[in-house]
């Protein structure tokens, strides 16, 4: 038995194939332009506030956008946003190790908890690289990643990574020093110890001593 996963994950062409078009207005399904890259996106008010916080905030909240007929959306990937609408609007999309990073942002920057959890379903596979999966899931905050990536990790291997100082999230972080029974900071295992004070223990030698002749002749008298 085979499973295939086919979905978009790339798209050369900006307005090509079997999905949606969003170069030209669709009639009563468009009444704004967002406007990313010097390239128009002919999109819904109502259906992009259905899905994201960030665009429901923006059209129905007290913004200078809820009255502009265009709005630029700044520092985000074309082909990612591009994707990001297909998803939207229910394309099958394909989550790759080349887009992964860009839909974590688009879901992280426009408030889609769906594809942010999709992302981390791909995070959570067995073919991603360690180091990439680390790197976004710190960055994002994604402790549902972390903690069980954590959790399928021997005792030595997470001896060792705690060894390294991993800048975790709150949640894993817990989890982490749960699972190793510390609480101690790894970076206080390598601080130098206080130096060995003979000026000090000679006084206190030399002054048990004399203590002690004073006894004596006390004891003598």
């Amino acid at each position: 038995m085979f499973q295939i996963n086919i979905g978009i994950s790339k798209i050369d062409d900006l307005y090509s194939g079997d999905f949606i078009d969003f170069s030209v207005p669709r009639g009563s399904d468009t009444d704004i332009v967002l406007v990313v890259a010097q390239k128009k996106f002919h999109v819904s008010k109502q259906i992009l506030s259905i899905h994201s916080q960030y665009f429901q905030a923006m059209f129905y909240g007290n913004f200078n956008e809820s009255k502009m007929g265009e709005i630029p959306i700044a520092a985000v990937d074309l082909n990612a946003f591009h994707i990001f609408l297909q998803y939207i609007h229910m394309a099958p999309i394909k989550i790759c190790a080349e887009n992964v990073s860009q839909l974590l942002m688009m879901g992280d920057l426009f408030g889609v908890k769906k594809l942010m959890r999709e992302c981390e379903n791909f995070l959570l596979r067995k073919d991603v690289d360690e180091t990439d999966f680390f790197d976004l899931a710190v960055f994002h905050n994604l402790d549902r990643v972390l903690c069980e990536k954590i959790n399928e990790k021997s005792v030595e291997e997470l001896t060792l990574w705690w060894s390294m100082d991993p800048k975790l999230p709150p949640a894993a972080m817990n989890f982490l020093t749960g699972k190793l029974g510390t609480g101690v900071d790894p970076k206080e295992n390598d601080e130098p110890e206080e130096k060995y004070d003979s000026e000090s223990t000679s006084s206190t030698s030399e002054e048990d001593s004399d203590s002690n002749s004073d006894s004596e002749s006390d004891s003598d008298a």
